[in-house]
């Protein structure tokens, strides 16, 4: 399968590389301070060069699936959900986002230290309306192990987990002043027509490297439904799903 033209992923690291920094001086701010990517061809890029594309015959989608399977099988209080939850936090990064996510960048203020570019943080306790949160200005997903009072399964975790990777993902790598992020992405609270295009893929992909994961076979036909509805608002005419 092809894979991203190798000036656009060094041009998308010089765009994590500065994400947090404040710094003028810091190179790579020069190299993205007019940062043009639209929503839409951050979401292509996946679609059609992540290591996604390659499928279930790809040897490490093979492996992964092993894992997720036994990871699933496993009942959730018998797992470290910090431990766990970072490791697929990786694999999808590295499958779906070219591993930018999970990227080492400076931290703030520091000439030597460094972070994770999206930080994980897991909360072991009850959240009353949210399963996670994408906190851009931290640089943050949160994570609660329970929701809505009751102890959520790992496959619920999970899929927060993709919900809130793919949010990240558009928030820092999309051109955020443009007009296409106000009208694809913002809407909704950042449930915008790009964001449900790039959640819909995520969730078609892994359904057909895993089929029986229920949480995502719930997820899908809503999904579905928002995708063709978008592509009706903004072509008019009806049009067949490509993910």
């Amino acid at each position: 399968m092809a894979r991203l033209d190798p000036r656009i992923l060094r041009k998308m690291r010089s765009k994590a590389d500065q994400y947090k920094s404040t710094n003028l001086l810091f190179p790579s701010y020069w190299r993205t301070r007019h940062w043009s990517k639209s929503p839409h061809r951050i979401v292509q890029l996946v679609r059609r060069y992540s290591e996604s594309v390659d499928g279930i015959a790809s040897r490490a989608i093979g492996r992964y699936h092993d894992r997720l399977w036994d990871d699933i099988a496993t009942e959730v209080e018998d797992l470290d959900l910090r431990r766990t939850l970072a490791r697929h936090m990786r694999k999808l990064d590295q499958l779906f986002f070219f591993g930018l996510l999970t990227r080492e960048v400076r931290s703030p203020g520091s000439l030597t230290r460094s972070e994770q570019l999206v930080r994980l943080r897991v909360h072991e306790r009850n959240h009353r309306t949210s399963y996670g949160r994408w906190n851009p200005d931290r640089g943050v997903i949160e994570i609660w192990t329970q929701a809505f009072h009751r102890r959520n399964s790992f496959q619920r975790l999970f899929l927060a987990l993709a919900h809130e990777m793919a949010h990240a993902y558009l928030d820092i790598f999309s051109n955020r002043n443009s007009s296409a992020f106000a009208r694809d992405v913002d809407p909704d609270d950042g449930h915008g027509p790009m964001f449900n295009r790039l959640f819909h893929i995520l969730l078609f992909r892994l359904n057909q490297w895993a089929p029986g994961l229920h949480e995502i076979q719930d997820e899908l036909p809503a999904q579905d439904s928002r995708v063709t509805q978008m592509h009706q608002q903004i072509q008019g005419t009806q049009v067949v799903l490509t993910v």
